[in-house]
C-alpha cells in the first residue's frame, strides 16, 4: 500500500501558452451570458441563495488533447447566502478574474492505495463482456484537491438555527450534514464520475458499501448519522483517517490544490515564507457529519482534522472509489505510477 496508480483524467494543469489559448478561444466559439450560453454549461453555482448562472464551462479538443475553458461573470461566492462579490470568493485571492477565459487540461489522475484485497477474495469481473480473474481490488484516495464543492449548497435554516437540505425531492427537515442525501455526494457519482471515467474504466470501479453510522464520526454517540450507502466514488469518513490498516499520514493527508480547483474557488493557503510546506495545500471534505446541523469534518491546509459549514463551497475535494485489477488489463486501464 501507498503506490501510486494513474486511473481516469480531469482537468487540472492550467493552459498558459498564448498560441494554444487562441487556438482554444476559437474552438469555443462566442463567450456564454446569462441569457445564451453559446453552447457552454453552467455550472449553477449559487448567489445569494439562488441557482445562478453566472459561471460556464466548455471542453474541447485540440491535436488529440482534451480541454476545459473555464468563464465567469461574477465571482463563486464562498457560501450558498452571500452574494457574489471579491470579498466573499477565493477566485480573486487564486489569481483567477471575472470576464476573462482560463483553459485547463484534462491531466491523468494520480492515485494513491491505501487498501489492497488479494484475489482469493474478489469475485471475477465482467469487462468487454467476458468475465476475468482479477488480481486484487484496490481502494484508492485522490493525490489532489481535485475540485471545490459545497456538501450542501441548497439549503435553509430555522430560526432556531437548524440548517435543512433544500434541494427538491429530499425529505423534509433533512439536515444539511446528512451526507446519504447530499449535493456533494450525488456530484462525486454523477458529475465527477461521468467526467473522469470513460466506459472502460467505469467497468471496473466497483460498488462500495459505505459506512455512515455513528462510530464513524468524531463522537460516538453523534446523534447525526444517518443511513449507509452504495457509492461507485465517495469521501473518506472522519474513522477512515484514523484506520491504521489505510496508513494516512500528515504527508498524504495534508493536499495541494490544483489549478482548476483553484479556478473554482477553492481556498488555497500560502503564506509569506517560500519554503512554507504548506504552501498550495487547501481543506478538504470528509463525509461525516460533525456536532450540528450544518457542521462536517474536514481536513485542514496541515493535514488535520477539523470541522467546517456544509454550505462552504471553497472546502476541496478529494474522491476514493475501489477499483479492480487484472493483470491482462491494467496497462490500457490502469497505468502505474513508475517514478513514484
Amino acid at each position: 500500500m501507498g503506490n501510486k496508480i494513474y486511473f481516469g483524467s480531469y482537468p487540472q494543469t492550467e493552459v498558459t501558452a498564448d498560441d494554444l489559448k487562441a487556438t482554444l478561444n476559437e474552438k469555443a466559439g462566442e463567450l456564454p451570458t446569462g441569457e445564451n450560453a453559446q453552447g457552454w454549461t453552467s455550472y449553477g453555482y449559487y448567489n445569494k441563495g439562488e441557482e445562478s448562472s453566472f459561471m460556464w464551462y466548455v471542453d474541447v479538443e485540440a491535436d488529440g488533447e482534451k480541454y476545459r475553458g473555464v468563464y465567469f461573470t461574477s465571482y463563486r461566492s464562498y457560501h450558498f447566502d452571500e452574494s457574489s462579490s471579491v470579498e466573499n470568493s477565493y477566485q480573486d485571492n487564486n489569481g483567477y478574474d471575472m470576464s476573462k477565459v482560463y483553459w485547463f487540461k484534462y491531466d491523468p489522475i494520480v492515485w494513491t492505495i491505501i487498501n489492497e484485497v488479494e484475489n482469493e477474495d474478489v469475485a471475477p469481473v465482467k469487462i468487454n463482456d467476458n468475465f476475468m480473474s482479477v488480481e486484487k481490488n484496490m481502494l484508492v484516495l485522490c493525490d489532489m484537491i481535485i475540485d471545490s464543492q459545497a456538501y450542501q449548497a441548497d439549503c435553509t435554516y430555522s430560526e432556531n438555527g437548524e440548517y435543512y437540505n433544500a434541494t427538491a425531492g429530499v425529505p423534509a427537515e433533512t439536515y444539511a450534514n446528512n451526507y446519504a442525501q447530499s449535493m456533494i455526494r450525488k456530484w462525486l457519482n454523477d458529475t465527477f464520475y461521468n467526467t473522469a471515467f470513460n466506459d472502460l474504466q467505469k467497468q471496473i470501479i466497483l460498488t462500495e458499501f459505505v459506512k455512515n453510522t455513528p462510530d464513524t464520526t468524531i463522537f460516538p454517540t453523534n446523534i447525526f448519522h444517518y443511513e449507509n450507502t452504495e457509492d461507485k466514488v465517495f469521501l473518506l469518513s472522519y474513522a477512515d483517517m484514523l484506520n491504521s490498516e489505510y496508513k494516512i499520514n500528515s504527508a498524504l493527508s495534508a493536499k495541494k490544490t490544483t489549478d482548476y480547483a483553484r479556478a473554482q474557488g477553492a481556498y488555497t493557503y500560502m503564506s509569506d515564507i517560500e519554503e512554507d510546506i504548506n504552501n498550495g495545500n487547501g481543506w478538504w471534505l470528509l463525509r461525516s457529519p460533525y456536532s450540528k446541523t450544518n457542521y462536517v469534518s474536514v481536513v485542514d491546509n496541515e493535514g488535520k482534522i477539523d470541522y467546517t459549514n456544509a454550505a462552504f463551497s471553497h472546502e476541496g475535494v478529494v474522491p476514493v472509489m475501489r477499483i479492480v485489477i487484472n493483470t491482462v488489463e491494467k496497462n490500457t486501464i490502469v497505468e502505474k505510477d513508475t517514478n513514484k
